[in-house]
């Protein structure tokens, strides 16, 4: 008889040894009033994520970010491009922004101790 999902297409996404990755999307609005945008697509290699919140007003000259997302499937190149679609007051955008690997410094060591 043979296994029944033979015949199915099957994922591309493999389980990953790479440690976990942590995503941030910041908007920022160099207009003078605020921007109201609501993000359609977040797809790339290393999965394609939902932004929380979905719909994110940015007021003028200001930055918003929204919920960061980690991907558990690592960083397989030092760059990995990303497609994000957005409508921005109602009018849509694309744009392939090519994520780079940026690590966080260390945390310094806590202060000695002072003697008595």
């Amino acid at each position: 008889m043979g296994d029944p999902g033979f015949d199915r297409p099957r994922s591309s996404l493999h389980a990953s040894n790479l440690p976990p990755v942590q995503l941030r999307l910041r908007l920022t609005n160099h207009d003078s009033a605020p921007a109201v945008v609501t993000v359609l697509d977040f797809n790339s290699a290393i999965g394609n994520f939902v932004v929380q919140p979905e719909k994110i007003t940015v007021p003028p000259g200001g930055s918003v970010e929204a919920e960061p997302m980690i991907s558990r499937l690592g960083v397989p190149a030092d760059e990995v491009p990303l497609t994000v679609r957005l409508l921005l007051d109602g009018h849509p955008e694309k744009q392939v922004l090519r994520l780079q690997l940026v690590s966080e410094p260390p945390h310094p060591p806590p202060p000695a101790a002072a003697a008595p």
